[in-house]
């Protein structure tokens, strides 16, 4: 699920929720704002109460709202979180006006409530035997800035640095799919961190949120070279990236670039 949608039947919202199912387990990672996890859940038949773990990339309520949704289990279910997700977020708009982004109290009552055990994490964590989570990405990229005007207080005066941003990488037959859900740390930190781990040198696929909706055109341009550098099969932007950025990889990189949208089903072998 993200910002748009074709189909008939199928929600979108501002938000991202991606559904990986690979050997026999379901993995969620983020849960939209939660207007439009049930619904599509629904719709494609999945069982929300048979995830097998919970990954939330950061504390922003549009990737975390959706946790308020989703069904009380039996048998807890292990949420892999950086503990910075649950601390105080704000943004600064151009307008002046501050807005409070984190994770919403519905969101924690519910990671309290039983069903779910936390699993905290700071650095790499296996989430599966194929499906790595990131924890903290090193920021190395001097042109690469978490995307916006984000702070850890109301009155906007202690930058958030967001480091509780995290990726995952998933094994497959074909290569290492990465997805992004904001990819605040930068995409192309993400990508240079997550090749060094896995020691890899190309992508299968790297789909989801970047983040770079005010970015430069030195940081989209940038950005674009390292897809080709990382010979990476299928771009998917979506989210935060931006229509500035998606326009440019659609243009730049017509071969490998995909819509991905909320009902959007990819397989990789």
């Amino acid at each position: 699920m993200e910002n748009t949608v074709h189909g008939r039947g199928v929600l979108a919202e501002h938000g991202l929720s991606f559904l990986i199912e690979i050997d026999g387990h379901r993995l969620l990672l983020d849960t939209g704002q939660g207007l439009a996890i049930r619904n599509n859940a629904e719709r494609f038949g999945v069982d929300l109460s048979a995830i097998t773990a919970l990954i939330l990339s950061h504390g922003h309520y549009d990737h975390t709202g959706g946790i308020a949704s989703l069904p009380k289990r039996r048998e807890p279910c292990p949420v892999y979180v950086h503990p910075a997700a649950f601390g105080p977020k704000y943004s600064l708009h151009e307008d002046g006006s501050i807005h409070d982004v984190g994770m919403p109290l519905s969101s924690r009552s519910v990671l309290d409530n039983g069903s779910f055990r936390l699993e905290l994490n700071k650095g790499p964590n296996i989430a599966s035997g194929c499906v790595l989570v990131t924890g903290e990405v090193p920021r190395q990229n001097a042109y690469e800035d978490t995307g916006g005007a984000f702070y850890t207080d109301e009155a906007c005066t202690a930058p958030d640095r967001l480091i509780d941003d995290q990726a995952v990488a998933i094994h497959t037959s074909e290569g290492v799919v990465l997805l992004l859900s904001c990819a605040h740390a930068g995409t192309v930190n993400t990508m240079d961190f997550v090749a060094g781990l896995l020691g890899v040198s190309r992508f299968r696929a790297v789909i989801g949120g970047m983040h770079l909706l005010d970015a430069s055109g030195t940081r989209i341009a940038a950005t674009i070279e390292a897809f080709r550098r990382y010979d990476v099969g299928i771009v998917g932007p979506c989210h935060c990236t931006g229509d500035r950025a998606v326009r440019r990889m659609q243009s730049e990189l017509p071969d490998r670039f995909r819509v991905v949208e909320s009902g959007t089903r990819l397989v990789f072998g």
